[in-house]
């Protein structure tokens, strides 16, 4: 029985210490069709069926498609929420500084023609990282909410969508992508609520990296090896007394 049991925590240390390796995971948003106008930001979730990583993935950069070149995100950060489906209870999760620069937005029929894209500024972020300052870790079967500031310690502290901290961005959207982030439909109204019926989604690219599972401390296996000495003994001790 103790042999049984020691062989089993052993393997369950190992394992653990031999999890996958982290996966990169690049989202670009292959485009039919370019829309656009004012919104309060979008929302998505991770697919429950394609993201099964339970330890969750690292959000390394994020951007998104602006409508026109005009829209200046100076001094302005990228904020990430999780919520309920009314917008009414959210949940601060991480943000960064938000740049903007010119992106090449793939088109339907690029792998005939690699030159068929669309150019549109883009504003992004490379550093979306939580209150701790560790890297944003997302998790299928939650939704999340992306808005825009210039006042992120008043988005930090947010529990419900407010206009006059969240800030209203010239948007690009389209009615048929694939392979971006967010999903049709995620649109949120400069007012805060969803824009499912307008048939358009946010054109979302981002870099997601599948978190590892923890190797254990060294220590872990000092403990291991400490219980089986334990446990040994405490079978000498009733070998004896059964002797």
């Amino acid at each position: 029985m103790i042999k049984k049991l020691l062989t089993g925590s052993a393997l369950i240390v190992a394992g653990t210490a031999l999890a996958g390796a982290a996966e990169t995971i690049t989202l670009t948003p292959i485009l039919d069709s370019i829309n656009g106008g004012n919104y309060g930001g979008f929302t998505f979730s991770l697919d429950s069926d394609t993201y099964t990583n339970e330890s969750g993935y690292t959000l390394d950069e994020i951007t998104v498609a602006l409508r026109n070149s005009g829209t200046s995100l100076s001094g302005s950060y990228i904020v990430i929420y999780s919520y309920d489906s009314a917008l009414t209870s959210l949940t601060y999760v991480g943000g960064g500084s938000a740049s903007t620069s010119n992106v090449k937005w793939l088109g339907s029929d690029y792998e005939t023609d690699s030159s068929n894209y669309w150019t549109r500024p883009g504003a992004g972020s490379t550093a979306v990282t939580d209150t701790e300052g560790e890297t944003v870790v997302l998790y299928s079967g939650i939704t999340y909410y992306v808005a825009f500031t210039s006042n992120l310690e008043s988005a930090q502290s947010l529990t419900s969508f407010d206009s006059s901290v969240l800030t209203t961005e010239a948007l690009m959207a389209s009615n048929s992508y694939t392979g971006g982030l967010a999903a049709t439909g995620s649109l949120v109204s400069t007012s805060g609520s969803l824009n499912a019926s307008s048939g358009y989604g946010a054109v979302v690219a981002a870099t997601l990296t599948t978190v590892e599972a923890t190797i254990p401390e060294p220590s872990a296996f000092g403990l291991l090896a400490g219980v089986g000495v334990l446990a040994l003994a405490a079978s000498r001790r009733r070998s004896r007394k059964a002797a």
